[in-house]
């Protein structure tokens, strides 16, 4: 993508935790063949090479019950060595338990039942929140800013991705 510094933060994270398993949530272009995409091809280098295998496909949530349309890339990735596998092996495992997925869809239903008529008066009164928003917006800061602000809120480095010090301290949270 524009920026690579969210795949290195995910690669230095999986060298140094091993997590067994990963599941990733991405633009559409994530799934495609390495063929076709430079980023896909760049970040399954990258994995295979920590041992890790990638398998990803596109997911549509309107498929799964939920009232909408949205389109992103699912991806599973293994750490083939806690698993006994060669790359191809667990590429392979992967892709066929992301083929079993895409098996679960429940299509929506009528939205009818969902979707207020336009002059219902929680949908009138939630059009005047969100004009009264776009009116006072601030001035409008760069995504990596936003996103340096809100790790930092947290406690999480932007350079060097880690839990933040109250998830450590969970008697759950636990390191691969």
């Amino acid at each position: 993508g524009s920026s690579a510094e969210t795949c290195a933060g995910l690669l230095r994270y999986l060298e140094s935790h091993r997590p067994r398993i990963v599941i990733l949530e991405n633009v559409p272009e994530m799934a495609k063949p390495a063929e076709e995409s430079r980023n896909v091809a760049y970040l399954i280098q990258r994995l295979n090479k920590i041992q890790y295998c990638y398998a990803a496909l596109v997911f549509d949530s309107n498929r799964y019950y939920v009232p909408q349309t949205r389109k992103r890339a699912f991806a599973i990735s293994l750490d083939c060595n806690y698993f006994g596998l060669t790359v191809a092996q667990g590429a392979a495992l992967v892709a066929s338990m992301l083929d079993f997925a895409k098996t679960l869809t429940v299509p929506m239903g009528n939205l009818d039942k969902f979707i207020l008529p336009d002059d219902h008066a929680r949908v009138v009164q939630e059009l005047q929140r969100r004009k009264g928003l776009n009116n006072s917006k601030p001035a409008k800061e760069g995504w990596r800013a936003k996103h340096k602000s809100f790790l930092a809120s947290k406690g999480i480095s932007w350079r060097t991705l880690s839990a933040p010090p109250d998830t450590q301290a969970s008697e759950r949270f636990q390191l691969a």
